[in-house]
């Protein structure tokens, strides 16, 4: 694992679906036991999709649907062995990033956010805005921030 071989990017080429699904699977469903029927929800096709690569090895991703009133990120994973070493704010930065070039609505970008991470995100510039409950039996609150730098 050489991080100077490590890049972020939207996943567009033809196969990289299913490296997306693959790294969800073993953050979710097995890492935290979301039911499968519940994480393969029949969105993603109308979502963006982005992974992280070190050197040829996928272990991060993230999708955004892109809904009339906002961008709505979902799905954020990184491997385990790649936790902790701030990849998942790199994913983020880039998402963010991109979703500024890409979105001409200025649309607020949006996300539920399991609880324990909601310090992760309020570093990244976004706000709870909602109360707490529950989502795949895991405590979830709604964040959202501004697409404009921060």
């Amino acid at each position: 694992m050489t991080e100077n071989h490590v890049i972020f990017r939207r996943a567009i080429m033809p196969g990289e679906l299913p490296l997306c699904h693959e790294i969800r699977r073993v953050v979710f469903v097995e890492g935290q036991n979301v039911p499968q029927d519940l994480e393969v929800d029949g969105r993603d096709r109308q979502c963006m999709h982005w992974l992280g690569f070190d050197s040829d090895v996928s272990f991060a991703t993230a999708r955004v649907m892109p809904l009339p009133d906002k961008l709505k990120i979902q799905r954020v994973a990184v491997l385990e062995a790649y936790q902790g070493r701030g990849f998942g704010g790199a994913i983020m930065a880039t998402i963010l990033h991109d979703l500024r070039e890409l979105d001409t609505d200025r649309r607020p970008a949006f996300l539920s956010s399991q609880v324990h991470a909601i310090p992760f995100y309020e570093r990244l510039g976004f706000e709870v805005c909602s109360a707490s409950y529950l989502e795949a039996g895991i405590e979830h609150r709604d964040m959202k921030r501004l697409l404009s730098p921060a």
